[in-house]
């Protein structure tokens, strides 16, 4: 007997430890917040688990992010358990939770959703009871796993867990549906596939070619932010390319897709067409900053319309196509609902990538001039990962522009007042003076005052 007792008070004892390591883990994995909040719910006879992403990273041994925690509690339910709450997106089951340490949470109550008549949100929602219900609406497998930290005890219905070790994105149910309730999902599955570096299913490829015209129904700002994680996905040369073979590609942005089959002079480029040598030129930059990635996936897209063939040389020629490339990739960001700065820096590193590829060659003043605009680093990424692109060694361009970026700064060695004590009066002719004495001066030619006085003193009459 008391050894039975014994094992009973020891298998009591190894589930209290099962139990605080359980705690542990969850505080761990989820912080101490989101356990709270599981627990509170929890306490007060509800079901509670985080839910999604956060989900998916856990078992990926990534930190969770953007956690989001679903309930059998109703919205009021929600509000009378909490001390502060926002009823931010109530209608829909959802009721933000602010901790003592003002951090938000969004809890939701399960729910099965209506008819998606604006391509993004439910008409309307009924809540359900149980988390496979909710788990029915979701998007991905891998995205409709419900976790409880406290226990560890996961839902799975969907098979998320197999398709995690497969390394597969599915959706949920019917690819051609799912896709129907929101055409950005099309989107996402590509970014999902790049990101994680899973493959897409053979029903979600054939279900997005035979919906992907159906994307221009979105909006372009919510277009843009999938493709920006595209882009800084480490892969974005392979994210245009699957975009192109799944057909989506022409519909987000043409100006990219006309790229396919304009050739190019095999002596410059025996890399192939011009949407190949964009591909090799992405991924030569995929760790630089995304205006950097946009320049490159823009920067030839005004070779289609400048395309011409020098007979004498045998060569094709695409003359001035920086300048066509810079309009079109301005108007696309304009479409697109970038802001102005991005706008205006990527126009500035494609309308001159061409220049900044003739680095070494330029006169020593135009070298300085171009080191000074703010955008110099970036330009040069551009130009050496271009060059880079075709197979050539760009390693002297990089030697190049580290030399010049890294001259001494000097001032202009006259000023206004010296113009006029050399009876010079003011008009166009101090910006002619001062932008020669300028050039020298960054040549090299011109290292005294009065070196700066005789150029001034030779214009005075001009």
């Amino acid at each position: 007997m008391k050894f039975l007792l014994s094992l009973e008070k020891m298998t009591k004892i190894a589930n209290r430890l099962l139990s605080v390591v359980n705690e542990i883990k969850g505080k761990d994995s989820f912080g101490s917040n989101v356990f709270e909040i599981i627990k509170t719910l929890k306490n007060s006879g509800y079901q509670a688990y985080v839910v999604g992403g956060s989900v998916r990273d856990k078992l990926l041994g990534k930190v969770p992010k953007d956690i989001d925690i679903a309930t059998n509690a109703t919205p009021d339910e929600i509000e009378g358990l909490f001390d502060k709450t926002l009823p931010i997106g109530k209608s829909f089951g959802v009721i933000i939770v602010v901790m003592p340490d003002g951090e938000q949470y969004e809890v939701a109550t399960f729910r099965s959703d209506g008819n998606y008549s604006d391509n993004r949100r439910p008409d309307s929602v009924s809540f359900e009871k149980t988390p496979k219900g909710d788990a029915s609406r979701r998007d991905f497998t891998i995205n409709s796993m419900f976790l409880d930290p406290i226990t560890g005890d996961i839902e799975d219905y969907f098979g998320g867990q197999d398709d995690l070790k497969k390394k597969i994105i599915r959706t949920v149910g019917d690819s051609n549906t799912r896709f129907e309730e929101d055409k950005l999902r099309m989107l996402r599955s590509i970014r999902f596939s790049l990101t994680l570096g899973f493959i897409l299913s053979e029903e979600i490829k054939e279900s997005i070619r035979e919906n992907a015209h159906k994307i221009t129904s979105v909006s372009q700002e919510r277009i843009k932010e999938e493709l920006l994680k595209m882009l800084k996905s480490g892969s974005p040369g392979e994210a245009i390319l699957l975009l192109e073979e799944l057909g989506l590609l022409e519909h987000i942005l043409p100006e990219v897709s006309a790229l396919r089959g304009i050739e190019q002079s095999p002596d410059h480029h025996p890399e192939g067409d011009v949407l190949t040598h964009t591909v090799l030129l992405m991924d030569k930059v995929k760790d630089k900053p995304y205006q950097v990635i946009l320049a490159g996936l823009f920067h030839d897209t005004g070779k289609p319309s400048t395309q011409t063939i020098n007979h004498e040389k045998g060569k094709i020629q695409f003359l001035k196509h920086e300048e066509e490339s810079a309009e079109i990739v301005d108007k696309a960001m304009r479409r697109l609902k970038f802001t102005n700065v991005d706008r205006e820096e990527v126009v500035f590193l494609v309308k001159n990538h061409m220049i900044a590829g003739r680095f070494d060659e330029l006169k020593l003043y135009k070298k300085r001039l171009l080191s000074f605009s703010k955008y110099f680093d970036e330009l040069m990424d551009l130009a050496i990962a271009d060059q880079e692109s075709t197979g050539r060694d760009a390693s002297y361009l990089r030697e190049e522009a580290f030399k010049i970026k890294n001259m001494p700064k000097e001032e202009l060695l006259i000023t206004s007042k010296d113009l006029k004590e050399l009876g010079i009066k003011p008009g166009k002719i101090y910006s002619r003076i001062f932008d020669s004495v300028w050039k020298s001066q960054l040549d090299g030619k011109t290292n005294t005052k009065e070196e700066a006085l005789n150029i001034a003193k030779s214009m005075k009459n001009i």
